[in-house]
């Protein structure tokens, strides 16, 4: 049975390891599951609402700390063709991603740097190099059904889901995965909602601003 103690010594024993430790497939579901009991408390005490804040801080460092290795491993992965081993379900599907993009955007590079010019050729710009889509047949393939990514992201992040705003973009970036498992192609000038914590991200880096419609 999952408890605080457990949600902490996860965290302790992710953060002491190097290396994924190996989880339950259904830990999301569990500590969903934990979540939810405990906010469904009829009466709290001052001890159970500090036990919540303190248990969500702990989901979010252990999420986090996962978040960090599997994105180093994608590295290490294109480099060296060798993967980690104990990713849940939905870590696996989004390493994959992230190891393809990532292939593809090394192999267009070092195309584009080899390719003979022929007389009177431009060379490819570094922007002509990120702007084109990298969309490959794992991706297609490995994507699972709508509802199902739903589903996983919401406990993942529950919590710490937040009200998505509008946002106008100011820089063309080349197409990416996000932490929702979407794919985001974001071109100067359109307007759209973008989800939290990829938000702060592109404001911090200037390249969203805020949209407010003009009455």
């Amino acid at each position: 049975m999952l408890t605080f103690e457990v949600i902490r010594e996860l965290e302790r024993n992710e953060k002491s390891n190097r290396k994924l430790q190996k989880l339950p497939e259904n830990i999301v579901d569990e500590i969903a599951k934990y979540l939810a009991k405990k906010e469904s408390m009829a009466e709290k005490t001052s001890s159970d609402i500090a036990e919540m804040e303190n248990v969500k801080s702990a989901i979010k460092r252990f999420y986090e700390l996962r978040e960090k290795k599997i994105t180093e491993y994608a590295l290490d992965t294109v480099r060296t063709g060798m993967p980690p081993q104990n990713m849940l379900p939905f870590e696996e599907h989004t390493f994959w991603q992230m190891v393809d993009l990532l292939k593809g955007q090394r192999e267009m590079y070092f195309t584009a740097l080899s390719k003979p010019i022929t007389e009177g050729e431009e060379p490819a710009s570094e922007q002509q190099i990120s702007e084109k889509p990298i969309i490959t047949d794992r991706i297609k393939e490995s994507v699972h059904p709508e509802e199902k990514i739903q589903q996983i992201v919401e406990a993942a992040t529950n919590p710490f889901v937040a009200v998505q705003k509008t946002y106008k973009i100011m820089k063309t970036l080349p197409p990416f995965v996000g932490l929702d498992l979407q794919i985001y192609e974001l071109k100067e000038g359109d307007v759209r909602e973008i989800p939290k914590p990829l938000n702060e991200l592109l404001l911090k880096e200037g390249v969203i601003e805020e949209y407010i419609e003009s009455k």
